[in-house]
């Protein structure tokens, strides 16, 4: 996807090279499908949090486990009668 920005976002555009980002503005369509194939009048650029290896296991919801973790909850769903 194409993004046009202006000299204002020089520096953020370097910090974020090569790394995922969220982008506001404008963006442009292709006509026959709607997918989305440029952004313009950039309005913000916000990094997105670089994941490492196996951080899902901190992940956490709104199910109250108590003491059990996911992986046995599953087992006992799984092996009931």
């Amino acid at each position: 996807m194409d993004c046009y920005f202006t000299r204002e976002y020089d520096d953020k555009i370097r910090a974020a090279w090569d790394r995922r980002v969220i982008v506001s503005g404008r963006i442009g369509r292709d006509s026959l499908d709607g997918h989305p194939i440029e952004i313009r009048d950039i309005q913000d650029i916000q990094l997105v949090q670089e994941l490492e290896p196996f951080d899902y296991t901190k992940a956490f919801g709104i199910l109250d486990l108590g003491e059990d973790s996911p992986e046995s909850l599953v087992r006992k769903l799984r092996d009931a009668d």
